[in-house]
């Protein structure tokens, strides 16, 4: 595979004073950054191809029996956490099978070796992934049974309160109440914590699972998964901090003397930082989901 590139890039006009408060808070990249994400792009997509094939066979990731996974599962029927796990994995997956597409075409028909760099949708694509590798590692990375079956029920909590936030203005029956739906979830919470965590109705937030994978993964500043996902958001809002401190530039002058004419465009560097640390994170999940899909385990 080539490290050859084809980039999409933007004309944009800012304000002087937007541009100079963006480019004191910058980071400059490596300057061979580029030149080093040329040689780790051909394993990233090779990486991404093996998981969908993974993800591809039946039933890859299914639960054994006697195993700790099997225990959780037993815990939280009929919302197993396995199963809540395997959406997550998945979808995650096809994120970064996204990711590969739009860059290198589909693998029976790629660009020929080039890339193709879109400004910010590999970002908009891996914030997908990263966030949900991350929640399954948030559900999966607690030692404790009870721990890990709150935190499966307040994403289940949190799916019935989007799911109704969308379609109850449209009237869609449903076979059973917002009300009934919650009081079934939190059924399963008391029976395997003796009582409800405050706030339980509320969710999640996925600051708090985000939070939660540096713990588990100790990492800061640039390289920590909280930074890496409000990035990547801030490309898929369109932040004027995240494509103006992120991306490269190419300032001209307009007749306004307060206004700079803007050139931002991605290079392989900058496209690769997401979606790599995306694979980081499935490797710790696939580790952890085997570790408890496993016999003999310690004590959980």
């Amino acid at each position: 595979m080539r490290a050859i590139s084809w980039t999409w890039t933007g004309l944009l006009w800012f304000s002087r004073s937007t541009m100079t408060t963006v480019e004191t808070s910058g980071a400059a990249a490596e300057p061979d950054f580029d030149s080093l994400a040329g040689q780790l792009w051909p394993g990233v997509v090779e990486e991404i191809d093996e998981l969908v094939r993974r993800a591809d066979s039946y039933a890859v990731w299914a639960t054994q029996p006697g195993t700790p996974l099997a225990g959780d599962d037993r815990a939280t029927r009929p919302f197993q956490l396995s199963h809540a796990v395997q959406l997550l994995l998945n979808a995650g997956i096809d994120n970064l099978n996204g990711v590969r597409h739009l860059t290198f075409g589909r693998p029976d028909h790629d660009h020929g070796g080039q890339m193709i760099l879109h400004q910010a949708a590999h970002y908009v694509l891996a914030r997908g992934a990263i966030e949900n590798f991350a929640t399954a590692l948030w559900m999966l990375g607690p030692r404790r049974r009870a721990v890990r079956v709150e935190r499966l029920v307040r994403w289940h909590i949190q799916n019935v309160n989007d799911s109704h936030s969308a379609t109850d203005r449209f009237g869609v029956p449903a076979p059973k109440d917002k009300g009934t739906r919650l009081s079934e979830l939190e059924s399963i919470a008391l029976a395997s914590l003796g009582q409800l965590p405050p706030r339980l109705r509320r969710g999640y937030s996925t600051t708090d699972v985000v939070r939660y994978v540096d713990e588990l993964r100790p990492s800061t500043g640039l390289m920590s998964t909280h930074f890496i996902w409000q990035l990547c958001s801030g490309f898929a809002h369109a932040r004027p901090w995240a494509h103006l401190t992120f991306l490269e530039r190419d300032l001209q002058p307009t007749p306004d003397p307060d206004v700079l004419h803007a050139r931002l465009t991605s290079s392989m560097g900058r496209a690769l930082f997401a979606p790599k640390h995306a694979l980081e994170l499935c490797d710790t999940l696939l580790h952890r989901h085997e570790r408890l899909n496993s016999r003999p385990f310690d004590r959980v």
